[in-house]
């Protein structure tokens, strides 16, 4: 929503603000599957260390 608002205030046309807002969910999906599988990736290093013998 942000960069529709920004391509509308600076007097983009309808075609740009809906590209933008459109890039906005992809950027968004995209930044949420990368959160996913770092966390995912965090809590399966975490549960090997827990089974380590080394310590």
């Amino acid at each position: 929503m942000i960069f529709e608002l920004v391509c509308w205030t600076a007097g983009h046309d309808t075609l740009e603000t809906m590209i933008s807002l459109v890039a906005s969910i992809g950027f968004g999906g995209w930044i949420g599957i990368e959160a996913y599988l770092w966390f995912k990736d965090w809590r399966w290093r975490k549960r090997a260390s827990d089974f380590d013998a080394s310590h």
